[in-house]
């Protein structure tokens, strides 16, 4: 029998693991393997899981009345079993993979990386079910543009002051700032039902156009994002709200400091790790009202 262990430190579904993947042919066409996983990538789980796939294939030998030339990818287990290998009476530990134990070790590396992948899916699949059972989310979103120069800073900062922020240089109008602005509350708060705060009506117009409310019509920049935020919008339990700018109100203040802060340390060349000083100074009070709920 030719079979061949790959092991392989990896992560999935925010979990760092460690997998074996035993492959074997009882000839040499038809591989058959199985798969073993610890929590934890330390030496010890490496070699733990590693020992798992050897047991298998005892196991396996134990019940054909077989043996097998066994290659281990990982070099300090193999050099283990090596230095043990008059325990193991029916396997011939081979150094190198050649041939068909090539072929069963890039086997085993295959069946890792499915299995990898298939726990990654699984993950998500609950992420959106358990993100799509949560409430709305309350998004604020803001713009601030320069009277002298083009270029706008846009933020938005949900209610648990969760913020995010950017500096668009080339943007030319306050309405295309609005509107990107909610573009990047739609592309940061993925998967949520969101309730967006603006004090924007043109913005609000643009991506809901209600009948009955009038709305400007938008330049060749504004349509083009617009579109792209009725993209984003797709599927999704999006509700939009407009506030008055510069009323009190707790999370649209927040946005729209965040969005002048932006803009003016990008005209100042603020240093980067000032400019997130000044943001999380910003959001503080939003975050200390979220931790006290």
């Amino acid at each position: 029998m030719i079979a061949a262990i790959h092991i392989r430190k990896t992560g999935a579904a925010g979990q760092q693991f460690t997998c074996a993947a035993l492959t074997w042919f009882d000839n040499l066409d038809v591989p058959q393997t199985a798969l073993f996983r610890r929590e934890g990538t330390a030496t010890h789980v490496r070699y733990a899981v590693g020992l798992d796939a050897v047991e298998h294939l005892l196991g396996v030998l134990q019940s054909t009345k077989n043996s097998a030339v066994l290659h281990i990818s990982d070099a300090g287990l193999r050099g283990e079993l090596t230095a043990a290998s008059a325990s193991f009476s029916s396997l011939e530990l081979i150094e190198t993979a050649r041939g068909p134990l090539l072929s069963a070790l890039v086997e085993a590396s295959d069946q890792i990386g499915l299995l990898v992948r298939e726990l990654q899916e699984e993950f998500e699949a609950q992420e959106i079910t358990r993100i799509a059972g949560l409430p709305p989310l309350t998004v604020a979103t803001d713009a601030s543009k320069s009277l002298r120069r083009n270029g706008v800073g846009i933020a938005c900062v949900s209610e648990d002051g969760i913020r995010r922020q950017k500096m668009l240089p080339a943007v030319k109008s306050v309405l295309a700032g609005e509107l990107l602005a909610i573009e990047l509350a739609l592309s940061n708060f993925q998967n949520r039902k969101l309730r967006i705060l603006s004090d924007s009506r043109s913005a609000i117009a643009a991506v809901t156009r209600k009948p009955g409310v009038p709305h400007r019509e938008l330049s060749g920049e504004e349509t083009v994002i617009v579109n792209r935020i009725l993209g984003l919008m797709r599927g999704r339990s999006i509700k939009f709200s407009w506030i008055k700018g510069h009323s009190g109100h707790p999370l649209n203040e927040t946005a729209d400091r965040l969005a002048v802060a932006i803009r003016r340390n990008h005209e100042a060349a603020v240093p980067a790790n000032v400019q997130v000083a000044i943001a999380d100074e910003i959001v503080a009070p939003l975050r200390s009202i979220a931790l006290a709920a």
